[in-house]
């Protein structure tokens, strides 16, 4: 479901760096409409990994037919946003909702998820770092990833780590491997100058 999913190859290495930066979370709007509720606008937030990891714990003691239904649910539950807040506190909210509602709901906030909020569960890694790597080191991310680079994902979101996503921590981990990187060559150049500045004096 899931599982693989790969950076959208539609959005820019910079500008999804600086998406999955959002606090609190990144959103993304949907296209669907909640029956009885037609007005109001649906978007899709991005999942704290705490939060995934109870939802996959849950669903892996059902049996296989039952399981796929509960993980659309859950993600429906979890991630559906309605005017800045969850639409569904709990299951019984979901009550109203049919079954076909459900999945054709859950396939909407999948198809959200694979883009805003990758994780190290079930996300390609190495292409997602790849790609944020790439977006950490665009110049005008610069003030964003110098600030990651050097305070802790904590500080710099202003939350506790078990309240950030994937995404959010694999942003600060490519900032961070960028800043590194730049240090570790200003520190070698300033090296080959005292270097050769003691070659002149000698």
């Amino acid at each position: 479901m899931l599982y693989g999913g790969r950076p959208p190859a539609d959005v820019s290495a910079s500008a999804l760096f600086r998406l999955l930066l959002a606090v609190p979370y990144a959103e993304r709007p949907i296209d669907y409409r909640l029956r009885g509720a037609e007005d109001v606008s649906l978007s899709v937030r991005a999942l704290r990994s705490c939060d995934e990891a109870d939802l996959l714990e849950e669903a892996d003691v059902l049996e296989a037919d039952r399981r796929a239904n509960a993980l659309l649910a859950g993600y429906v539950r979890l991630a559906l946003i309605a005017d800045g807040e969850r639409a569904f506190r709990d299951e019984r909210d979901m009550g109203a909702l049919t079954t076909e509602e459900v999945r054709a709901l859950g396939r909407q906030v999948v198809a959200a998820l694979v883009r805003i909020s990758p994780s190290y569960l079930r996300s390609d890694l190495e292409s997602w770092m790849a790609r944020l790597r790439e977006g950490a080191a665009a110049p005008n991310n610069a003030p964003a990833r110098e600030m990651l680079g050097s305070a802790t994902p904590e500080r710099y979101f202003g939350r506790p780590l078990c309240e950030l996503t994937d995404g959010q921590m694999m942003a600060a981990n490519a900032a961070y491997g960028i800043v590194n990187e730049h240090n570790q060559q200003q520190k070698q150049q300033q090296e080959q100058i005292r270097t050769r500045r003691r070659g002149k004096a000698a």
